[in-house]
């Protein structure tokens, strides 16, 4: 990339909260962990503090690869 590009011309702020909702679910995600500060549906509660568990294969080209020959 060339000097002087541009890259981006803005900052926002992380902290906070980010509220999905459909129908009478609401999911409220906090921007700066990524833990799930609420998630209720009809007004009730019914979850809260819980961490996303993202897993994926492993894949042929990561490094380290654990795979029996082909």
């Amino acid at each position: 990339m060339a000097g002087g590009t541009l890259l981006g011309f803005e900052q926002f702020a992380l902290g906070g909260t980010i509220t999905l909702a459909a129908g009478q679910a609401q999911l409220d995600i906090d921007r700066a962990t990524g833990l799930i500060r609420r998630y209720a549906a009809d007004g009730r509660r019914l979850a809260s503090g819980a961490a996303p568990h993202v897993w994926r294969a492993v894949a042929d080209n990561d490094p380290g690869k654990m795979l029996a020959p082909a």
